[in-house]
């Protein structure tokens, strides 16, 4: 009979989210690992649509009851939810999209004219979204995106900041992020860091400022000015949107030797999650770098790519097997 405090809400979100991974990992049917994510999703709507309509004052007013974007539910339970649906999917044999390994990123640039607008922008979109674990909504106008152009919505180039050593040198690049997919609102306040090397084949902060250097425009311009801009004949200085970016990276995917109906915008950050994992990278670090706050980053990884599953099965099988220090039979 009283409306809510916001800790009883956060509280009750936790219980959800808990209740959803419950759900997957206690499949009532006999012979089943697990629920998928959407069956997750399906019990939670069940229960909230049984109290929201008898509860009054309304738990979450102007709520569905369903798991939505109507639901009016926690960002923690909306993340949770996703996270369940990509681990645990409806269709396990779902065609997921290939990484973009570092062989790619070589063949990719030598399709562009980095001395260009749209060459070295292309280039700095690329080398961003694969070494800085980015989706292409992160850098681009997401998909379903129209009306004017918001610059505290969306990337532009006040955004990015040169962070400098005491000699004067760049150290790195501070990028920070607008709205996503895991911030909606912002509040979260993403950051990207993409640490500088001018003598590298590949480098994210490089290609950045050197398609600011190629196509600049004034100080007081910056905050205004898409991050990624087109250049095209009719479209000069327009955001570069996601469906044209899709297009672009699809096209030189494929002329990468990808196939077409493995590749897209998406095959970016399956890179970063696998050439990351392929490298030993700390799980700590690689979910700060791709802002997985959950293991889902494990299901962008690919084993199979660049030799890592085949190197290990060689590599366990020429392991002597001598006891771990300080197991029974050691000496």
């Amino acid at each position: 009979d009283r409306w809510p405090t916001p800790s009883q809400i956060d509280w009750e979100d936790e219980k959800l989210a808990d209740f959803a991974a419950y759900v997957v990992n206690n499949p009532r049917k006999k012979g089943m690992t697990s629920n998928t994510g959407g069956t997750a999703a399906e019990y939670i709507a069940h229960v909230r649509t049984w109290y929201e309509l008898r509860l009054t004052p309304r738990r979450r007013p102007g709520s569905t009851g369903l798991a939505g974007p109507e639901s009016h539910l926690g960002n923690a339970v909306r993340r949770t939810l996703h996270a369940l649906r990509k681990k645990y999917p409806r269709n396990p044999k779902q065609r997921r999209r290939a990484p973009v390994q570092r062989k790619h990123m070589v063949r990719i640039k030598a399709q562009l004219d980095l001395e260009s607008k749209w060459g070295s922008m292309i280039w700095a979109f690329c080398t961003t979204a694969w070494q800085g674990g980015r989706r292409a909504g992160d850098l681009v106008r997401a998909k379903g995106t129209s009306g004017i152009w918001q610059p505290k919505r969306e990337m532009h180039r006040g955004r990015v900041t040169r962070i400098r050593r005491r000699d004067g040198t760049i150290k790195r690049l501070r990028v920070v992020l607008g709205p996503d997919k895991t911030d909606p609102t912002g509040e979260a306040g993403h950051t990207m860091y993409l640490p500088y090397a001018a003598d590298v084949e590949i480098n994210a902060a490089e290609a950045i400022m050197n398609m600011m250097r190629i196509d600049p425009v004034a100080k007081n311009e910056e905050g205004t000015t898409p991050l990624f801009r087109d250049s095209r004949p009719g479209r000069e200085g327009m955001p570069m949107t996601y469906g044209a970016m899709y297009l672009v990276c699809k096209s030189m995917l494929r002329k990468c030797g990808m196939p077409e109906k493995d590749s897209g915008c998406h095959s970016f950050r399956r890179g970063t999650a696998t050439g990351l994992g392929h490298i030993g990278t700390p799980e700590y670090v690689l979910k700060m770098i791709g802002i997985w706050s959950t293991d889902t980053y494990l299901a962008y990884m690919d084993a199979t790519s660049a030799g890592a599953m085949e190197r290990a099965m060689l590599a366990m099988a020429e392991a002597n097997g001598a006891p771990m220090k300080g197991t029974r039979g050691h000496r």
